[in-house]
């Protein structure tokens, strides 16, 4: 018998830097130029985007005298599938775009996520750079580097781990958005603070005006709080193995919200709700007190979040869409769930009956 052994052992840094600005996104193409780590250049935006910020970017790139392609998709998470994917990658095939070059992904999560799988796979992986345009992709989705895309029975089923090389945050794209858009991401940032720092939450409390009115330095405060809290989580466990599941947090119930709709409610509105409901398990199983399930809601409420699943939907389809989160194991779901404000605890096996209850005690 003959053993040949493939020796892989390598220590590979991955680190990189999340850089927080107003009005960057003019001059990120000279920025993008020092990091020299590629030859072209393939910015992939949504639709809505473009009509924003592709232009100012294009511009930074030229003045940079950066080689670049732009490739625009319809927005919109419904297009956030194996279809777009494949049209995208077609595109850059004829186009002739190589390994020696780097995909900056433009625009909110669908982008973020869509983009970096593609350049997961791309000629078997290549460079990428994130340029969130949403408060939601700014303080979550860009950092991490979980890329995906949705199937019809699952949200974010099929993806990898992809780290960007950099994360380029300009607060000044969020006053671009539509009213109801601008504080998309909010549930995420609320996430943050329960499972991690009361301090955090407080502050949160405590600025609802300001954030609510996009007060540049509460937001740039605000935004890098959430940066720290992530990248903190992240660096301690890239794949999630142990306690980055905390992030996860409102996400088992959400996303089955999210999915059951057919996506037609915002991302941040069902992690709203599973955040809710996910704090009503805690709180039957004797872990957070009814005062803090109280603070919860009337956090959730001063930024108009639902906390209640739509009348439509079945409480035992909501169960049954649990189990297709990837937290579950040997067939049992596993929740994230707060032990108090600032703290909390994830592989928590929680029985069906109970959370049936759960729904049908607040439907």
């Amino acid at each position: 018998m003959a053993v040949v052994k493939v020796n892989l052992e390598k220590k590979l840094d991955q680190s990189y830097l999340i850089e927080i600005a107003i009005g960057s996104l003019k001059s990120i193409g000279e920025k993008i130029k020092e990091l020299s780590i590629a030859q072209h250049y393939v910015i992939i935006t949504d639709s809505t985007v473009a009509e924003h910020h592709l232009s100012p970017l294009e511009k930074s790139c030229q003045q940079a005298g950066l080689s670049y392609t732009s490739l625009v998709f319809p927005a919109g998470e419904a297009n956030k599938n194996r279809k777009t994917k494949e049209q995208l990658e077609n595109q850059m095939i004829e186009l002739g775009i190589h390994r020696d070059s780097c995909i900056i992904a433009l625009g909110g999560g669908v982008t973020g996520d869509l983009a970096g799988f593609i350049a997961a796979t791309y000629q078997r992986g290549i460079p990428f750079i994130q340029i969130p345009t949403t408060l939601l992709s700014q303080v979550d989705s860009s950092i991490g580097g979980k890329v995906g895309l949705d199937t019809p029975l699952a949200k974010n089923m099929v993806g990898a781990f992809h780290q960007p090389k950099k994360v380029f945050i300009d607060i000044a794209t969020l006053s671009t958005l539509p009213p109801h858009l601008r504080l998309n991401g909010i549930a995420e940032v609320i996430k943050h603070a329960i499972i991690f720092d009361k301090d955090y939450f407080e502050f949160i409390k405590n600025h609802v005006k300001e954030i609510n009115t996009l007060k540049p330095d509460v937001m740039e405060q605000l935004i890098q709080k959430s940066c720290q809290i992530k990248s903190y989580i992240v660096a301690q466990d890239e794949k999630e193995g142990g306690v980055r599941k905390l992030l996860n947090f409102g996400h088992t119930i959400g996303h089955a919200v999210e999915v059951l709709m057919d996506f037609s409610l915002l991302h941040n509105d069902c992690i709203a709700i599973g955040m809710y409901y996910e704090s009503l398990l805690a709180y039957q199983m004797g872990m957070l007190r009814e005062q803090e399930i109280q603070a919860i809601e009337d956090l959730l409420n001063a930024f108009h979040l639902p906390v209640k699943i739509p009348e439509t939907l079945k409480p035992q389809d909501i169960l049954a869409k649990t189990y297709l989160d990837k937290k579950v194991r040997n067939n049992v779901v596993e929740y994230v769930l707060p032990k108090k404000i600032g703290q909390a605890e994830y592989n928590c096996a929680i029985k069906d009956q109970l959370v049936l209850e759960i729904f049908k005690n607040t439907h």
